[in-house]
């Protein structure tokens, strides 16, 4: 077996201090984006036994500063870009992280082409995050409510079919009492 292929894609001391030492660089002359410091950030702790806390002592950082950088790569394709491209700040990134990626959507584009401040986009993520739930709660209660009712009229010998069409916000639900002459042939 190739010895460059070591335990698990693992990285040697010598080669992570490498890595460490470029990236410092980088990060002085102001080189890589938030995002693809981040993405180095997760690199290193997988080519590496590096734990936050470890990485972040390497780099004479904090460990928190190292987590929410981290956090950022949770986020969307098009708020990744926009903060590679400078059209938001890593602060931006981090409001939108509680909203799902189709809002994350379209926050960005707000931000992007009507220069909302950081506070601005906070109060529209909290606006957002509760229509957010409460459509998700919604849909949760009613399915929940009508899987009970379809479990009762089976235990009662009406014999239900559930049929479920869930695309993105959209959500049919189509019911279908089943004849016994069809179960019958089914059988």
């Amino acid at each position: 077996m190739v010895k460059a292929v070591r335990q698990e894609n693992k990285l040697t001391e010598t080669e992570i201090d490498q890595r460490i030492a470029a990236l410092v660089k980088q990060l002085q002359n102001a080189e890589i984006s938030v995002i693809e410091e981040a993405n180095e950030y997760q690199t290193l702790m997988q080519v590496s036994d590096y734990t936050q806390a470890v990485l972040a002592n390497e780099l004479g950082k904090s460990q928190a500063t190292i987590a929410n950088k981290l956090r950022l790569l949770k986020l969307g394709e098009p708020a990744k870009d926009a903060i590679r491209k400078g059209e938001m700040t890593e602060r931006h990134g981090r409001a939108l992280l509680k909203l799902d990626k189709r809002n994350q959507a379209k926050v960005v584009h707000k931000i992007i082409h009507t220069g909302l401040t950081v506070k601005e986009t906070e109060i529209i993520v909290k606006e957002l995050q509760v229509q957010q739930l409460d459509v998700v709660a919604q849909r949760n209660l009613l399915q929940a409510f009508l899987k009970d009712g379809l479990a009762i009229l089976k235990k009662q010998g009406v014999l239900v079919e559930l049929e479920e069409d869930n695309k993105d916000t959209n959500y049919q639900v189509t019911l279908r009492l089943v004849k016994a002459e069809q179960t019958e042939r089914k059988a």
